[in-house]
């Protein structure tokens, strides 16, 4: 997905469909994979239907601002979702919301 050689792939589908692709990766192969999460009761959780919305707007994110990097990522601000560096690594990028 992104420049310079780099074998990337974001993961912007749920779980049950990311299982499909994941077979199909090389070794040399990095998956990015975006997590939604939404404050409700004191905990954390992936409410499905919100996490879907903003999967879709993350997807028009990446192409409407040209990203090039992993990195540039952590930069998506939709309905009130941050990145949250502490819940992420390098194959998760976490975003939270109060909801």
């Amino acid at each position: 997905m992104f420049g310079d050689g780099d074998d990337i792939a974001v993961n912007l589908a749920s779980n049950e469909y990311s299982k499909a692709v994941r077979p199909y990766l090389l070794p040399a192969d990095r998956m990015i994979t975006c997590e939604f999460l939404t404050y409700r009761k004191g905990k954390l959780r992936c409410l499905a239907t919100i996490a879907k919305m903003a999967r879709g707007r993350m997807a028009r994110y990446i192409i409407e601002h040209r990203i090039q990097a992993p990195e540039q990522l952590t930069f998506f601000d939709w309905n009130d979702f941050q990145y949250e560096q502490s819940l992420s690594d390098n194959n998760t990028l976490t975003f939270i919301t109060r909801g």
